[in-house]
Protein backbone atom coordinates (compact mmCIF):
# COMPACT_ATOMS: atom_id res chain seq x y z
CA UNK A 1 0.00 0.00 0.00
CA UNK A 2 2.87 2.54 0.85
CA UNK A 3 3.64 4.28 4.01
CA UNK A 4 1.10 6.28 5.91
CA UNK A 5 1.96 9.48 7.33
CA UNK A 6 0.00 12.61 9.89
CA UNK A 7 -1.10 16.22 8.67
CA UNK A 8 2.79 16.80 9.32
CA UNK A 9 2.74 16.00 5.01
CA UNK A 10 1.68 19.05 3.99
CA UNK A 11 5.48 20.21 4.69
CA UNK A 12 6.87 16.95 3.10
CA UNK A 13 9.10 18.00 0.76
CA UNK A 14 8.92 16.60 -2.80
CA UNK A 15 8.36 13.35 -3.28
CA UNK A 16 10.09 11.43 -5.87
CA UNK A 17 8.71 9.39 -8.26
CA UNK A 18 4.78 9.97 -9.65
CA UNK A 19 4.94 13.53 -7.98
CA UNK A 20 8.06 15.72 -8.52
CA UNK A 21 6.36 18.85 -6.48
CA UNK A 22 5.57 19.80 -3.30
CA UNK A 23 1.91 18.86 -2.09
CA UNK A 24 -0.54 21.37 -1.60
CA UNK A 25 -3.86 21.22 0.23
CA UNK A 26 -5.46 21.96 -2.89
CA UNK A 27 -3.96 19.15 -4.61
CA UNK A 28 -4.99 16.59 -2.13
CA UNK A 29 -8.29 17.76 -2.33
CA UNK A 30 -8.05 16.85 -6.37
CA UNK A 31 -6.43 12.98 -5.75
CA UNK A 32 -8.64 10.54 -6.11
CA UNK A 33 -7.49 6.80 -5.60
CA UNK A 34 -8.88 4.78 -9.14
CA UNK A 35 -8.80 1.23 -10.03
CA UNK A 36 -6.49 0.08 -12.66
CA UNK A 37 -7.48 1.27 -16.31
CA UNK A 38 -8.81 -1.36 -19.21
CA UNK A 39 -6.94 -0.50 -22.66
CA UNK A 40 -9.44 1.08 -25.11
CA UNK A 41 -8.80 -2.21 -27.37
CA UNK A 42 -9.45 -4.73 -25.08
CA UNK A 43 -12.41 -2.65 -24.00
CA UNK A 44 -13.94 -2.67 -27.38
CA UNK A 45 -13.18 -6.14 -28.69
CA UNK A 46 -14.21 -7.87 -25.18
CA UNK A 47 -18.11 -5.94 -25.70
CA UNK A 48 -17.89 -7.06 -29.49
CA UNK A 49 -17.29 -10.79 -28.75
CA UNK A 50 -19.85 -10.98 -25.97
CA UNK A 51 -22.62 -9.00 -27.76
CA UNK A 52 -21.73 -11.10 -30.86
CA UNK A 53 -22.35 -14.06 -29.04
CA UNK A 54 -25.66 -12.92 -28.40
CA UNK A 55 -27.14 -11.73 -31.22
CA UNK A 56 -25.77 -14.97 -32.53
CA UNK A 57 -27.69 -17.17 -29.92
CA UNK A 58 -30.62 -15.17 -30.79
CA UNK A 59 -31.04 -15.96 -34.55
CA UNK A 60 -30.26 -19.51 -33.31
CA UNK A 61 -32.69 -19.55 -31.28
CA UNK A 62 -35.57 -17.90 -33.47
CA UNK A 63 -34.18 -20.74 -36.18
CA UNK A 64 -32.91 -23.41 -34.73
CA UNK A 65 -35.01 -23.86 -31.43
CA UNK A 66 -33.66 -26.48 -29.08
CA UNK A 67 -35.70 -29.75 -28.15
CA UNK A 68 -35.41 -29.06 -24.61
CA UNK A 69 -38.53 -29.18 -21.68
CA UNK A 70 -40.70 -26.34 -21.80
CA UNK A 71 -42.78 -24.83 -18.98
CA UNK A 72 -46.43 -26.37 -19.19
CA UNK A 73 -49.75 -25.67 -16.97
CA UNK A 74 -48.16 -22.64 -15.69
CA UNK A 75 -51.36 -20.18 -15.70
CA UNK A 76 -51.40 -17.90 -13.37
CA UNK A 77 -48.30 -18.73 -12.12
CA UNK A 78 -45.27 -16.34 -13.29
CA UNK A 79 -42.55 -18.56 -15.45
CA UNK A 80 -40.02 -20.46 -13.56
CA UNK A 81 -37.47 -19.42 -15.74
CA UNK A 82 -36.28 -15.90 -17.62
CA UNK A 83 -36.27 -16.37 -21.62
CA UNK A 84 -33.37 -14.33 -21.97
CA UNK A 85 -31.22 -16.27 -19.24
CA UNK A 86 -32.71 -19.39 -21.12
CA UNK A 87 -31.33 -18.01 -24.28
CA UNK A 88 -27.57 -16.60 -22.80
CA UNK A 89 -27.32 -20.49 -21.33
CA UNK A 90 -28.02 -22.71 -24.45
CA UNK A 91 -25.70 -20.14 -26.76
CA UNK A 92 -23.52 -17.90 -25.19
CA UNK A 93 -22.34 -19.54 -22.10
CA UNK A 94 -22.89 -23.34 -23.62
CA UNK A 95 -20.43 -22.29 -26.40
CA UNK A 96 -17.49 -21.28 -23.98
CA UNK A 97 -18.84 -24.14 -21.25
CA UNK A 98 -15.45 -26.13 -21.91
CA UNK A 99 -13.40 -23.83 -20.07
CA UNK A 100 -15.72 -24.30 -16.81
CA UNK A 101 -17.23 -26.90 -14.43
CA UNK A 102 -14.01 -29.10 -15.11
CA UNK A 103 -13.37 -32.05 -12.78
CA UNK A 104 -10.63 -31.83 -10.25
CA UNK A 105 -9.18 -34.68 -9.21
CA UNK A 106 -5.85 -33.57 -7.59
CA UNK A 107 -4.30 -30.93 -4.44
CA UNK A 108 -4.53 -27.81 -5.83
CA UNK A 109 -0.47 -27.20 -5.46
CA UNK A 110 1.64 -25.49 -8.33
CA UNK A 111 0.08 -27.83 -10.82
CA UNK A 112 -3.31 -29.37 -10.53
CA UNK A 113 -4.94 -32.89 -12.04
CA UNK A 114 -8.01 -32.40 -14.33
CA UNK A 115 -9.82 -35.23 -15.55
CA UNK A 116 -10.28 -35.34 -19.62
CA UNK A 117 -13.95 -34.64 -21.20
CA UNK A 118 -15.00 -34.43 -24.62
CA UNK A 119 -18.25 -33.24 -26.15
CA UNK A 120 -20.11 -35.13 -29.29
CA UNK A 121 -22.94 -32.20 -29.28
CA UNK A 122 -21.11 -28.77 -29.05
CA UNK A 123 -20.86 -28.69 -25.26
CA UNK A 124 -24.62 -29.45 -24.71
CA UNK A 125 -23.47 -32.40 -22.71
CA UNK A 126 -20.24 -33.37 -21.80
CA UNK A 127 -18.22 -37.43 -21.53
CA UNK A 128 -15.34 -37.96 -18.86
CA UNK A 129 -12.72 -40.08 -20.26
CA UNK A 130 -10.47 -42.23 -17.93
CA UNK A 131 -7.78 -39.72 -18.55
CA UNK A 132 -6.27 -36.73 -17.35
CA UNK A 133 -4.15 -33.76 -17.79
CA UNK A 134 -2.17 -31.70 -15.77
CA UNK A 135 -2.02 -28.10 -16.04
CA UNK A 136 -0.23 -25.03 -14.58
CA UNK A 137 -2.56 -23.52 -11.56
CA UNK A 138 -3.04 -20.13 -12.06
CA UNK A 139 -6.24 -19.91 -10.54
CA UNK A 140 -6.11 -20.62 -6.55
CA UNK A 141 -5.11 -18.98 -3.29
CA UNK A 142 -2.72 -21.69 -2.82
CA UNK A 143 0.26 -19.24 -3.27
CA UNK A 144 2.63 -20.74 -0.92
CA UNK A 145 2.25 -24.28 -1.57
CA UNK A 146 0.00 -25.01 1.50
CA UNK A 147 -2.58 -27.61 -0.17
CA UNK A 148 0.15 -29.61 -1.43
CA UNK A 149 0.38 -33.23 0.16
CA UNK A 150 3.94 -33.39 -0.13
CA UNK A 151 7.19 -31.43 0.33
CA UNK A 152 8.64 -28.44 3.17
CA UNK A 153 5.08 -27.47 3.88
CA UNK A 154 3.28 -30.93 4.52
CA UNK A 155 5.93 -32.45 6.27
CA UNK A 156 6.37 -28.66 8.41
CA UNK A 157 2.78 -29.00 8.80
CA UNK A 158 2.67 -32.17 10.70
CA UNK A 159 5.09 -31.57 12.84
CA UNK A 160 3.24 -28.06 14.25
CA UNK A 161 0.45 -30.25 14.70
CA UNK A 162 1.60 -32.40 17.02
CA UNK A 163 2.72 -29.54 19.03
CA UNK A 164 0.43 -26.90 18.89
CA UNK A 165 -2.82 -28.89 17.78
CA UNK A 166 -4.83 -28.11 14.86
CA UNK A 167 -5.65 -24.26 14.85
CA UNK A 168 -6.20 -22.43 17.62
CA UNK A 169 -9.85 -22.42 16.98
CA UNK A 170 -11.25 -18.98 16.91
CA UNK A 171 -9.25 -15.68 16.70
CA UNK A 172 -6.79 -14.01 18.64
CA UNK A 173 -9.19 -11.50 19.97
CA UNK A 174 -11.34 -14.27 21.76
CA UNK A 175 -8.24 -17.03 22.37
CA UNK A 176 -5.37 -14.80 22.53
CA UNK A 177 -2.28 -14.48 20.87
CA UNK A 178 0.94 -17.54 21.37
CA UNK A 179 4.41 -17.37 20.17
CA UNK A 180 3.95 -18.63 17.08
CA UNK A 181 1.45 -15.41 16.12
CA UNK A 182 4.69 -12.69 17.63
CA UNK A 183 7.19 -15.03 16.09
CA UNK A 184 5.32 -14.99 12.52
CA UNK A 185 4.80 -10.87 12.93
CA UNK A 186 8.21 -10.36 13.90
CA UNK A 187 9.56 -12.51 10.87
CA UNK A 188 7.45 -10.56 8.46
CA UNK A 189 8.24 -7.00 10.01
CA UNK A 190 12.21 -8.24 9.69
CA UNK A 191 11.44 -9.01 6.22
CA UNK A 192 10.08 -5.86 5.34
CA UNK A 193 12.44 -3.77 7.12
CA UNK A 194 9.95 -2.10 9.56
CA UNK A 195 9.38 -1.87 13.17
CA UNK A 196 6.73 -3.96 13.66
CA UNK A 197 3.83 -5.77 11.46
CA UNK A 198 0.64 -7.14 11.98
CA UNK A 199 -0.53 -10.80 10.28
CA UNK A 200 -4.40 -11.44 9.12
CA UNK A 201 -6.24 -14.10 7.73
CA UNK A 202 -6.40 -13.24 4.10
CA UNK A 203 -9.74 -11.86 2.59
CA UNK A 204 -11.28 -8.62 0.82
CA UNK A 205 -12.46 -7.98 4.17
CA UNK A 206 -9.42 -7.83 5.69
CA UNK A 207 -8.13 -4.57 4.03
CA UNK A 208 -11.48 -3.37 3.57
CA UNK A 209 -12.35 -3.34 7.61
CA UNK A 210 -8.77 -2.91 9.24
CA UNK A 211 -7.31 -0.18 7.54
CA UNK A 212 -10.24 2.22 8.39
CA UNK A 213 -8.98 0.99 12.03
CA UNK A 214 -5.22 1.70 11.46
CA UNK A 215 -5.65 5.15 9.54
CA UNK A 216 -8.16 7.75 10.02
CA UNK A 217 -8.77 11.01 8.20
CA UNK A 218 -5.79 12.71 9.67
CA UNK A 219 -3.61 10.12 7.67
CA UNK A 220 -2.32 10.61 4.34
CA UNK A 221 -2.12 7.16 2.12
CA UNK A 222 0.97 6.69 -0.43
CA UNK A 223 -1.57 3.97 -2.74
CA UNK A 224 0.48 1.91 -5.56
CA UNK A 225 -2.02 2.35 -8.39
CA UNK A 226 -2.42 -1.13 -8.70
CA UNK A 227 -3.34 -1.85 -5.67
CA UNK A 228 -5.85 -4.35 -4.86
CA UNK A 229 -9.95 -3.10 -5.29
CA UNK A 230 -10.29 -4.02 -1.22
CA UNK A 231 -7.25 -2.35 -0.08
CA UNK A 232 -8.59 1.13 -2.20
CA UNK A 233 -12.08 0.36 -0.77
CA UNK A 234 -10.34 0.03 3.00
CA UNK A 235 -8.35 3.29 2.03
CA UNK A 236 -12.03 5.21 0.94
CA UNK A 237 -13.89 3.95 4.01
CA UNK A 238 -11.18 5.62 6.50
CA UNK A 239 -11.36 8.68 5.14
CA UNK A 240 -7.68 8.99 4.40
CA UNK A 241 -6.51 11.19 1.99
CA UNK A 242 -4.90 9.18 -1.13
CA UNK A 243 -2.07 9.83 -3.47
CA UNK A 244 -1.42 7.34 -6.46
CA UNK A 245 1.74 6.41 -7.02
CA UNK A 246 3.50 4.84 -10.40
CA UNK A 247 3.16 0.74 -10.01
CA UNK A 248 6.40 0.07 -7.99
CA UNK A 249 7.40 3.05 -7.66
CA UNK A 250 9.79 4.19 -4.75
CA UNK A 251 9.36 7.42 -3.06
CA UNK A 252 12.60 9.36 -0.95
Amino acid sequence: MGPVLKKSYLNYPKLKGSLEKKITPDDLNTMKESYEKMPLYTSIMASLGFYFLIFIGLINHIIFTPKVATEKNRKGYPPLYNKFDSIFLRYVFRRVKDCFNRVVCGVPGAEIDIIDRVTHDSCWSFEHLETKSTFLNLGSYNYLGFAQNEGPCAENTKDIIKKYGWATSSSRQELGTNNLHLELEQLTAEFLGVEDAIVFGMGFATNALNLPAIINSECLVLSDEYNHASVILGIRLSGATSVVYKHNGIFY
